[in-house]
């Protein structure tokens, strides 16, 4: 099993996946590969909303999130 660990882009919130990401999902998912999104806050002020955090706080989130999904998964990691 092997598992696609994914960021989707700004604004990708749980239950509101980018047309592209979720394409992708479906192409992939099978047997073999389980596709799993990592969250992470997706926006970043005054971009998205200026209450916001950061764009480097959002990218450091991001890493942690990631981090965290490698390490918790027994299998191989994407």
């Amino acid at each position: 099993m092997i598992d696609l660990l994914w960021l989707d882009g700004t604004w990708s919130k749980p239950g509101a996946r980018s047309p592209v990401s979720e394409a992708l999902r479906r192409a992939v998912a099978g047997a073999r590969v389980r596709f799993r999104y990592v969250d992470y806050p997706a926006a970043y002020g005054p971009a998205t909303d200026r209450w916001d955090v950061s764009i480097a706080e959002s990218v450091d989130q991001g890493v942690h999130a990631l981090t965290d999904a490698v390490r918790a998964t027994p299998n191989l990691a994407v």
